[in-house]
């Protein structure tokens, strides 16, 4: 989890109020954090939770402990996206390696000491902890007197440009600093390609201010005590990251007294992002995000536990910053099908947030600024003594089998992308268990079948020494009939350069045959493209079905990109508990 340093001093400045650690104590759950050391006037403070980076950093905190006295901040520049004097042109050509970038300038007081190290560890913070150590999002901090707009995000080759970089005292090429320079060698491995152009910033006159997402140059990118204009920049392979990023880092530098003054990136027909080819930073994002949300009251009441008014639901979140008001008091959007205006709260949400993707998170912003001590406890209404359920049990004791007969677990997620599920097992999109709102094309399903998330695992491991035999025993979700059920399955897989249908089978006659029972393998009424034709068998049991056996097939390996034959098997452990104990 991120954990920061901070002054108390500077936290009580930018808070507007006296702070000792007993206080920052007592106002830590508001920020899901928790005091991690205290030194003198300094504060180590651990947030516990990932999707906040504007609190990340002292005066996201303060900004957060603001709101309890004075409710939402309002910042000019994220009420309209105004047109700005200066600009951004990006390259399309650095659309295929880094092709979103934008920036804004801070125009106020002399940087301060305590400041430049506040501004430093923010950039590190969003660049490491947010922008996924600086591939999908990095910062950059510049003198801005030293700056002739327009600047260019321009694409170059790795020896045509030289700079001095930061900590150097000699001429670099963009090739040497990533072999030579600390911060090249950290990360340029892992936030650009391997071969071909980088990305460079330069401005109007030439000269360079930085190799993103590397390193700055010395000459304009070395922020000094007592500057006072200062050029802020991200770029990053996440346009809404860096979206979010300026946003923070304009509303941080407001809260310390900076005029924003907003720049506007040009970006080439043909490569621009969701907003056009003019975006101009901060931005206040209500025209592309959900900025706006309604919430009902009744949601807040059952999953709280307690009677609350739409007043109250508003007024609580007023107090965590968010502007809420009761849907009849403000006129404005609907509620719903079967939910009156005045059971609904209106919501407008910061413009420097972006975790809000269902009424819930709203619920929890009026816990948090509630207390969670407003929770009244209660106790079970029912005593019952747990035991382990007996298909659970039974699924055990098979781990514990393939374990034995040499094979490793894997342990997997069981949402997944429906892409996994159909295309890369060389199968047609069928009837899968559906995310309505997911995060992420990458688990926006429930599986209906382990051997993605095998396959997954050995296209991972094809750096380990040969042979790979690996098991998982989890959950799918398989339609039955005309609904979905959730079934516990066993599969297995065998990967080297000889791994066959009779090296596998002998695996699964070892763990079925102590069993006393009819063991039989016959050809499947259809075809399973996923597995190679006429090399794939139904596992049967007493007469009866609980799987199926085969080498899979060389398309389904090219898409995962898995370089030697592949054996796998899947059963219903469900189905042979039921065979093997029918009396349990």
């Amino acid at each position: 989890m991120p954990t920061i340093t901070a002054s108390l001093a500077d936290l009580s400045a930018l808070t507007g109020e006296t702070l000792s650690p007993a206080t920052v104590e007592a106002l830590l759950p508001l920020v899901k954090g928790e005091i991690k050391g205290l030194s003198g006037d300094e504060i180590k403070i651990e947030l516990n939770d990932t999707n906040r980076p504007d609190l990340w950093c002292p005066e996201g905190i303060a900004r957060q402990w603001r709101a309890r006295r004075l409710g939402p901040q309002r910042y000019p520049f994220f009420d309209r996206a105004p047109h700005a004097p200066s600009s951004i042109q990006a390259d399309p050509r650095l659309g295929a390696i880094r092709p979103w970038v934008g920036g804004f300038i801070a125009r106020g007081s002399a940087v301060t000491d305590l400041f430049l190290k506040s501004l430093i560890q923010t950039q590190e913070k969003l660049s490491d902890n947010f922008g996924a150590f600086r591939k999908t999002l990095s910062m950059g901090v510049y003198r801005a007197v030293h700056i002739a707009f327009p600047v260019f995000y321009r694409a170059v080759g790795r020896t045509e440009r030289k700079f001095v970089p930061l900590g150097f005292e000699v001429e670099m090429t963009l090739a040497e600093i990533l072999e030579k320079h600390p911060k090249g060698v950290q990360f340029g491995k892992s936030a650009l390609p391997l071969k071909g152009p980088v990305p460079i910033l330069e401005d109007a006159k030439g000269r360079i201010l930085s190799f993103p997402p590397i390193v700055n140059s010395r000459a304009s990118g070395e922020v000094k005590i007592g500057d006072t204009d200062l050029f802020i920049e991200m770029t990053g392979t996440n346009f809404w990251s860096v979206a979010l990023g300026l946003n923070i880092c304009a509303a941080n530098l407001a809260d310390r007294g900076y005029t924003i003054e907003g720049v506007n990136t040009l970006y080439a027909e043909g490569s621009a992002p969701p907003l056009g080819r003019l975006v101009v930073a901060p931005h206040p994002l209500a025209d592309c995000l959900v900025r706006e949300a309604d919430l009902p009251a009744p949601l807040v009441s059952e999953l709280l536990g307690a009677p609350l008014s739409p007043r109250e639901i508003a007024e609580a979140l007023f107090r965590y910053g968010v502007e809420a008001a009761p849907c009849a008091l403000s006129g404005t959007r609907g509620s719903g099908p079967g939910l009156s205006k005045e059971k609904t709260i209106s919501c407008r949400i910061p413009a420097w947030r972006m975790d809000f993707m269902h009424p819930v998170d709203l619920v929890e912003d009026v816990l948090l600024a509630r207390g969670l001590s407003s929770v009244v406890p209660a106790m079970p209404a029912e005593f019952t003594v747990g035991r382990s359920d007996p298909l659970v049990a039974f699924a055990d004791a098979a781990r514990q089998a393939w374990t034995g007969l040499g094979f490793e677990e894997i342990f997997s997620n069981v949402l997944a992308a429906e892409r996994d599920l159909c295309e890369r097992l060389n199968r047609r999109p069928g009837l899968v268990a559906r995310i309505l709102n997911p995060y992420s094309a990458s688990y926006a399903v429930l599986r209906d079948s382990l051997l993605a998330s095998l396959l997954r695992v050995e296209a991972a491991s094809a750096k380990a020494l040969y042979p790979h035999r690996i098991f998982e025993a989890g959950e799918v979700e398989s339609i039955v009939g005309d609904s979905f059920k959730t079934q516990l399955r066993l599969a297995a897989l065998i990967a080297h350069d000889k791994a066959n249908f009779s090296e596998l089978q002998a695996s699964l006659w070892a763990f079925l045959v102590p069993w006393g029972k009819d063991l039989s393998i016959l050809k499947p009424e259809r075809p399973d493209p996923a597995f190679i034709s006429g090399r794939l068998g139904k596992i049967l049991v007493e007469g009866r079905p609980i799987g199926q056996i085969g080498e899979i097939a060389p398309e389904a390996l090219e898409s995962w990109s898995v370089r030697v034959p592949c054996a796998a098997l899947e059963i219903d452990l469900a189905a042979l508990r039921e065979i093997l104990f029918p009396a349990a």
